[in-house]
């Protein structure tokens, strides 16, 4: 991602697909015991697949890939800057569970998201929007 223009278009050009989930639990007397409302994000696809899932009314995503290293995949880092787009935090599936992500992959991110910032004030030509 080197220009302004190039990482608009890397970043909205990133395959995904989401889809709104529903879970609801009751006891034997008809009590709701849990309820999840969540969105379930899908990046790539076959053995190159990111997911993610945010429950409504929190403000964090929940990523993990079982094929590739977050930190060395270009996928990855398109898909970690669209969720902080929307997310304020982002944790990601490690040994021991779900932790922040690391800190020099978090930087990277940071930096894409002002990049996407800043180019999207910037038309196609180059000039201020």
């Amino acid at each position: 991602m080197t220009g302004p223009v190039d990482i608009v278009e890397s970043i909205n050009g990133v395959s995904v697909s989401i889809t709104h989930g529903l879970d609801v639990g009751t006891s034997p007397n008809g009590d709701i015991e849990y309820h999840y409302n969540f969105l379930d994000y899908v990046f790539g696809a076959d053995e190159q697949t990111i997911y993610a899932r945010s429950y409504l009314g929190d403000d964090r995503a929940d990523v993990r890939s079982y094929t590739r290293d977050l930190d060395t995949w270009p996928l990855a880092l398109r898909a970690l800057i669209y969720l902080q787009l929307r997310y304020r935090e982002l944790t990601v599936l490690m040994a021991n569970g779900y932790e922040p992500l690391p800190k020099a992959l978090a930087k990277r991110v940071e930096e894409g998201v002002a990049q996407f910032l800043a180019a999207s004030v910037i038309d196609r030509g180059g000039r201020p929007a």
